[in-house]
């Protein structure tokens, strides 16, 4: 088991990659956007940026096996646990692939898998600390 505050965003995102990789739930005390404190333990299967530029953390909740968003920001401490997932999520209730709008032209459809997918941690440690930028190359293409 490990615990943390998230005083650095860079290393909570690797480990909280790390944890989800390995299939290890997350317990974490994160803040509601009224203010509210709660404590969760969640099983994490993705990561993605809101339209807002904000890291958005993907999982299920371990209470209810419900799917849940949680910014990255808001998360103010964290413990990965040892055992494994136990949610089966249904991959037929996740919703499509989210779609930009760009200044240069009409929506693209973004439709691929995600660098966590694909295991390529630098990428998804790019893409957490600097999602402008990142999505930018990726339309310029």
């Amino acid at each position: 088991m490990f615990t943390a505050t998230t005083a650095n965003t860079a290393t909570t995102s690797t480990r909280l990659i790390k944890a989800m990789d390995r299939q290890h739930p997350v317990t974490i005390s994160y803040v509601k956007e009224d203010g509210e404190r709660t404590v969760r333990t969640i099983e994490i299967f993705d990561f993605t940026i809101s339209k807002d530029g904000h890291v958005l953390i993907l999982a299920m909740q371990r209470s209810n096996g419900e799917r849940r968003s949680f910014r990255l920001d808001r998360i103010t401490a964290y413990t990965i646990h040892r055992t494994r997932y136990l949610i089966e999520r249904d991959e037929t209730k996740l919703p499509s692939a989210p779609t930009l709008n760009h200044p240069g032209g009409p929506a693209v459809l973004l439709d691929c898998p995600t660098p966590a997918a694909l295991g390529d941690h630098a990428a998804m440690t790019d893409l957490l600390a600097n999602p402008v930028a990142v999505l930018a190359d990726l339309l310029a293409d």
